[in-house]
């Protein structure tokens, strides 16, 4: 038995020997070979980040050196790990320092708004774009000389896009004037995507009208983008920019005149190291927003950009997208989500948003995300131009979306702009632009003087670090030396620590040993101070944030301690799970014993899996090999003759682990798995009231009050009165003279009930009556309301008072008086009051769940077909014999014999041509042709190499 699979393999060399000298008999004017190169996929380019979970377009594999909208998830940054990203941002800190903010030297900062006055747009050119890309810039050019008369500034890198968009601008017609084309500016300067609203400048405003730009972090290894804001403003405008500490893009923003921004969730993912709270002081410090509107983002969309779906018009309108649910089910209630709450903004003037909708193109099941939305206003001296994208498909849904442009902004020129190459980056005409507003184009920080290397500033508020030829003294003053300040979570509050100051300095920590280690808030100053006791405000802990955390390590061996810590590391060929130190699988559990799946063979060999395919009913145990093939029979029990065949389970699931290391499908944006349910995750942030997004509620206000913007608001009820007050202090009228004031009535000075009858009347909870001609008030303990046996108004019991259905934002699920907030579509479940997929793995083994996951996994040796795991058929190195399913890998000819391993061997076919005789030798081949023996060579190579390998490993099993 010993030698059983060793007979085997020479069986099978022999016989494939004899089949590669008849193969190499094949004449050369025989064997034709087509070879054709298939280029392989770009592997550097991996499934999106979270949020994302379908793989990148085949138009963005095929180009990666055109960077999307999104950062791809080679850009996201690691923290602590630093980079040649990190060392060029480093010799060049006064491209990316973070500053002050603006409202350090103006109490009044205001951002642009799209609709007014511009005097210039920001556009990038690129090299390696798509002819169709430079036909956009060229376009979008062409409408702003043309139509609105304003300048354009195009940065390019000097290798071939301005080349591009000049041709694309020689072809448009009519063709520009003289004096338009002297509008067209071209700056030499590095980038290296065309995104520039979301890495360009975003211009704010003082009291007198002043330009500024402000600027983000963008994404890690874009280096030359990320640098665009500074550069720009001082070698192009010669305006200052304040860096704001925070991860964005502008095409994230939206603002109005009144104070009022629009973004999405994005910013509170991206910035998770921050507080919702701490965000909003951001935006209102360094782009003046006093009221932040965030909205949620669109399920799934790489951006998570306001601009791909809400377009502000004016102060008091909104263009919002609105999708139907035969083509977006999970997008569409976000976005009527998102109306709703936009419809209950109120503004800095008391007014609210007109929401109008506009229908969104086929995103190809969230593929390709088309939006008529992303559009740039310009407005000039020659007009007003918007620019918006078109496509090639659904041409009904673009005349509506023209419809909507041409009622909600009469006198605009609306100017058309096909997108369809484009948008497969997640973009489109507001993404690849900036537009500057009128105004004053001077520094808001009068420019120091370089003194011995040494900046001697101007102003307490400027720049007055060190400084050479490229780092001058112009702009406002350094938080620290880098993109990131960053220091712990310390703030310019300071923090104690053992009797010591722990303050930032230039985005380093230092400490100050304290006298009497006396160290506590300082009052007069708002920091925490030498000389000082006791704790400041809550929001400024005297602790320092590191010792907020206590790693714990109980029971573990190894792995995180909870504090960012280690509690130990394992050994080699070890791996650390669940806190314990346990050997490394290697192969996913497989052994070098084996383990038969069907008739095919499979164990690990060096590190690796390795499988070979049996005779049928030969894949079985050997007392001195374990399983191979040749053997028959089950093994001892400690090792199972089958493998282990994982049986996936999402029933009940909508998301999470299958169990076989699948997955049941992954939660929206904004949901969190949890139990394996997509649980929505409430966003209230400082909200007191109103929806959760999540179908609940922030919490409810006190009786008299209304929820306004997440804000509990006084609600002035005057009805039923004729005087008194309306509750919020003000006044719902005042009798005329001889009347006094009662209950809300006005009652003549000789008394009676004026007209209150003796029936009553309901004024809310309270119930006015009159007893003994005279008013009577009585504040009912549940509700005021008619009684027909009494024939009159009176305080009613719970059972008897009028339920009032509240569902707050629910789109399914009881609405408290015994009816529904809504039905489902089929396919779909309730849950939380909300709509979700429902994943349907009824009758199915394997395959797709409907809802992004997975039924199960075949084993090897078969395949999923219609849910089913069937037989995988297998005629590799076999031309007969069994398929190893049922059916033939093929007929022997007459005179020849199917061996065991599927090869035809024996005497050959009879010769038809008997008078023929070959003129070579060996295998009876014709000596000239070379191209059969090189095939046997080949072939005999690769029967070498495996029967070798797997020989060998039999040999090892004996040794």
């Amino acid at each position: 038995m010993k030698f059983r699979a060793y007979e085997t393999y020479v069986g099978s060399l022999i016989s494939l020997i004899l089949l590669v000298c008849a193969y190499a008999c094949v004449p050369d004017s025989q064997v034709q070979h087509s070879l054709e190169r298939i280029d392989a996929p770009n592997t550097e380019l991996h499934p999106l980040w979270e949020g994302y979970d379908k793989d990148l377009p085949d138009l963005i594999r095929k180009r990666p050196e055109i960077l999307p909208a999104f950062p791809l998830p080679s850009e996201k940054l690691e923290a602590g790990k630093a980079d040649s990203n990190d060392d060029y941002r480093a010799a060049h800190p006064a491209w990316y320092a973070i500053t002050i903010p603006p409202k350090d030297l103006s109490n009044t900062v205001s951002g642009m708004v799209e609709w007014e006055m511009m005097q210039s747009m920001l556009l990038a050119a690129p090299p390696g774009l798509y002819e169709d890309m430079y036909k956009n810039l060229a376009e979008m050019t062409w409408g702003a000389v043309h139509h609105a008369g304003v300048d354009v500034y195009i940065m390019h890198s000097g290798f071939g896009g301005q080349a591009e968009v000049v041709e694309q601008l020689n072809a448009l017609s009519p063709p520009l004037t003289d004096a338009e084309a002297a509008r067209i500016h071209w700056v030499l300067m590095d980038n290296e995507s065309i995104w520039m609203v979301d890495y360009g400048p975003v211009p704010i405003k003082n009291a007198v009208g002043t330009v500024a730009f402000v600027d983000f972090r963008y994404y890690h290894p874009r280096i030359f983008d990320d640098a665009m804001p500074t550069r720009v403003g001082y070698d192009v405008f010669g305006v200052d920019t304040f860096r704001m500490p925070i991860n964005f893009e502008g095409g994230n923003i939206q603002m109005d005149s009144m104070g009022t921004c629009y973004t999405t969730q994005g910013v509170l993912w991206d910035n998770s190291d921050r507080s919702e709270a701490e965000i909003r002081d951001l935006f209102e410090d360094y782009l003046g927003c006093s009221q932040l509107v965030i909205v949620a983002p669109l399920a799934n969309e790489g951006t998570r950009h306001i601009d791909m779906f809400f377009k502000l018009v004016d102060d008091n309108t909104v263009i919002l997208g609105e999708y139907q649910t035969w083509q977006d089910g999970l997008n569409k209630p976000l976005l009527d989500d998102n109306a709703d709450l936009l419809e209950s903004v109120v503004l800095a003037d008391g007014s609210g948003l007109n929401v109008v909708r506009m229908p969104m193109p086929s995103n190809d099941n969230q593929n390709t995300w088309r939006t008529y939305i992303n559009s740039t206003f310009i407005t000039g001296p020659l007009g007003k131009v918007n620019e918006w994208p078109t496509y090639s498909v659904d041409p009904d849904l673009q005349a509506q979306a023209e419809a909507v442009w041409e009622s909600t902004m009469p006198g605009w020129t609306h100017q058309k702009v096909l997108s369809d190459t484009i948008i497969t980056w997640n973009g489109a005409m507001h993404c690849i632009s900036r537009t500057v507003p009128g105004g004053n184009l001077a520094p808001w920080v009068p420019a120091g003087t370089c003194i011995a290397g040494s900046c001697s500033a101007a102003s307490s508020f400027a720049y007055d670090g060190d400084c050479d030829t490229d780092v001058g003294c112009q702009g406002p003053e350094w938080l620290c030396n880098s993109n990131v300040c960053n220091c712990n979570g310390v703030t310019e509050e300071n923090c104690c620590e053992d009797g010591a100051v722990i303050t930032c300095v230039d985005g380093e920590l230092f400490s100050y040993a304290c006298t009497a280690d006396q160290c506590g808030w300082d009052a007069p100053n708002q920091f925490y101070n030498c000389g000082f006791t006791g704790e400041g405000p809550a929001s400024s802990p005297k602790a320092c944030p590191w010792n907020s955390c206590t790693p714990s390590c109980a029971g573990q061996s190894c792995g995180d301690d909870g504090c960012g810590g280690s509690c130990g590391s394992c050994g080699v060929d070890e791996v650390c799970q669940a806190g314990s130190c346990v050997t490394d699988p290697g192969c996913g559990g497989l052994t070098w014993i084996g383990c038969c799946d069907g008739d095919v063979l499979n164990w690990c060999q060096d590190g690796a899996p390795l499988t070979q395919n049996c005779n049928p009913g030969m894949c079985g145990w050997d007392d001195q090999y374990g399983y191979i093939c040749g053997a028959s029979g089950p093994g001892p029990a400690e090792y199972p003759w089958q493998c282990d065949s994982c049986s996936a389970d999402c029933s009940g699931k909508t998301c999470g682990d299958d169990g076989c290391g699948g997955s049941c499908g992954s939660c929206p944006s904004g949901y969190s798995c949890t139990d394996f349910q997509c649980q929505c995750v409430p966003q209230c942030g400082v909200n007191e009231c109103g929806p959760n997004g999540c179908g609940g509620s922030c919490g409810s206000c006190d009786v008299g009050d209304t929820c306004e913007a997440g804000s509990c608001v006084c609600a002035a009820s005057c009805d039923g009165k004729q005087c008194g007050t309306d509750g919020c202090g003000g006044s719902c009228g005042t009798c005329e003279p001889g009347n006094n004031c009662i209950s809300g009535l006005c009652v003549p000075d000789s008394g009676g009930c004026g007209n209150i009858s003796t029936a009553g009347e309901c004024q809310g909870d309270s119930l006015i009556s009159c007893v003994d001609d005279s008013l009577n008030v009585e504040d009912c303990l549940h509700c005021c309301g008619w009684s027909n046996a009494a024939a009159m108004n009176v305080c009613l019991e719970p059972s008897e008072c009028p339920c009032t259905p509240v569902c707050d934002g629910a789109q399914c699920g009881p609405n408290g008086c015994g009816g529904d907030c809504g039905q489902c579509q089929p396919g779909q479940a309730c849950q939380n009051g909300l709509c979700v997929c429902e994943p349907n793995c009824s009758n199915r083994m394997c395959g797709d769940n409907g809802c992004g996951g997975s039924c199960g996994d075949c084993g090897l040796g078969s395949e999923c077909v219609n849910g089913q795991c069937s037989c995988a058929p297998d005629c590799r190195f076999k031309e007969c014999g069994n398929d190893g399913c049922g059916g033939s890998c093929g007929v022997c000819a007459e005179g020849t014999l199917c061996n065991l391993d599927g090869i035809c061997e024996g005497d050959g076919p009879i010769d038809v041509n008997p008078g023929e005789v070959d003129s070579g030798a060996g295998c009876g081949c014709n000596r000239t042709s070379r191209t059969g023996f090189a095939w046997a060579w080949i072939l005999l190579s690769i029967l070498g190499v495996a029967f070798r390998q797997r020989f060998a490993g039999l040999l090892g099993r004996g040794a």
